[in-house]
């Protein structure tokens, strides 16, 4: 009876405070744009760790990703996430994605995300950006655009200028001088002197090393002169993109600082085709960089998408046209298509309940129990010790003592005992009870 309290305790207790608590929970967030008719269900998963309300990265997770596109199988993709939790998963699709397409992915027999993804409109395709605003002046009506890639520090950009004259005509050979502030020209020249050629168009290369810069052009063929005055914005952070061929076999990529890796996503006419992370090297007096070799077919027209976060929703993200003869532009985002938190987080909250109530009955049955067996020994001993009172009476004495005596003697030898040791056990009761209680709050 002793013992009965203390194992029952702390069975409660190890209940309560082990499978009772909410532990860490590991679910996905699937992201992408698969839209109707695309050959690949290219996703994008990232396999994240709670507690408390608190995410970290799952690193180093096997998964199993199942796909079904309007009841037919897209086959099975595994693989494990990388260091950030992150991995990119693709399966072909060679009917075309159609609704409904159901995904399941899974930590070997544990689902992680089981859900039906939505089918969107392919994004449209960024188209190029206007000429750059500035204050003109003169005959001649100086248009400023990028030529290719991006406006990103410190790595080298290409602008072109166009010379229009009075009547909206392109201007040939006429000579072009150029002035920045906050960019550098090629071997430090500045001025930089050149000349439009046959459709009135001049290039001008310069290295940005400044968030925004100054750009002075001016144009003079006498009688016509011209002037454009402008700031140009340079986009924060961004990479830069060189492929490795035509068509490119592959894929170098820079960073402007220290980065661990850089997260592509391959746009084509049915949404995302593809997706890539690409590991980030310092390389000996140069920038960060990274290449990434292609060995898929590349959809037509392609956009590559290059940014620093999984998400693609920083300012550095930009969209960079395949092959590169257009500028890179702000690129659409990628998007949350499921989150399989809620769902883990539900069972794990489940779990745990259970747990607790079965702590709980524990303690009540304990409790019960302990009452039950005071109740019997106590009778028991009164029984025993009615007998002992009646043997010694009868021994003691020439006549037995009346029964109105025995019981007074009764009560007065085991009545306030009895009721005592009542009292201390069930106060004892209720203060393990009561610990039990105050410990589980600590979860």
């Amino acid at each position: 009876m002793i013992g009965l309290p203390a194992i029952s305790i702390t069975l409660a207790a190890a209940v309560m405070l082990g499978p009772g608590r909410v532990r860490v929970v590991t679910g996905i967030t699937a992201w992408g744009s698969p839209s109707p008719g695309g050959e690949v269900l290219a996703l994008r998963l990232h396999a994240l760790q709670r507690r408390l309300g608190i995410d970290e990265p799952a690193p180093d997770l096997p998964l199993t990703v199942t796909a079904r596109a309007a009841g037919t199988s897209l086959g099975t993709w595994t693989g494990p996430t990388n260091q950030d939790g992150i991995v990119e998963a693709s399966l072909p699709a060679p009917r075309g994605l159609a609704s409904p397409l159901h995904v399941t992915i899974a930590q070997h027999e544990r689902i992680l995300l089981d859900a039906e993804l939505p089918l969107s409109p392919p994004p449209a395709l960024p188209a190029p950006p206007p000429p750059f605003a500035g204050q003109r002046s003169g005959d001649i009506h100086l248009e400023l655009t990028l030529a290719h890639g991006a406006l990103a520090a410190p790595f080298p950009a290409q602008l072109r200028v166009r010379a229009l004259g009075p009547d909206q005509r392109p201007l040939p050979d006429i000579p072009i001088e150029a002035r920045a502030t906050g960019a550098v020209f090629p071997l430090a020249v500045d001025p930089l002197i050149t000349s439009t050629d046959s459709n009135g168009d001049a290039t001008i290369g310069l290295n940005p090393h400044a968030p925004l810069f100054e750009l002075t052009i001016t144009a003079r063929k006498e009688p016509l002169t011209g002037t454009l005055e402008a700031t140009l914005p340079v986009v924060p952070g961004a990479f830069w993109l060189i492929p490795l061929g035509d068509p490119p076999r592959g894929l170098r990529i820079l960073a402007p600082a220290p980065r661990r890796h850089a997260y592509l996503s391959f746009l084509g006419p049915h949404g995302r085709h593809a997706g890539a992370i690409v590991p980030l090297v310092a390389a000996r007096g140069g920038f960060p960089q990274g290449e990434l070799p292609i060995d898929f077919p590349l959809p037509s027209p392609l956009w590559i998408v290059v940014a620093s976060d999984p998400d693609e929703r920083g300012a550095a993200t930009l969209a960079w046209p395949i092959p590169v003869t257009t500028p890179a532009v702000p690129a659409p985002p990628i998007a949350l298509l499921a989150d399989g938190m809620p769902r883990v987080e539900a069972h794990e909250q489940q779990r745990a309940a259970h747990a607790r109530r079965l702590g709980l009955l524990i303690l009540v049955v304990a409790a019960v129990t302990e009452a039950l067996l005071t109740l019997a020994l106590a009778r028991r001993a009164r029984r025993h010790l009615t007998a002992h009172l009646q043997e010694a009476s009868e021994r003691g004495f020439s006549e037995p003592l009346p029964l109105a005596d025995q019981r007074r003697l009764l009560g007065a030898t085991g009545g306030i005992d009895q009721t005592l040791w009542v009292l201390v056990l069930a106060a004892l009761t209720a203060l393990a009870f009561t610990a039990v209680a105050s410990l589980a709050t600590f979860r």
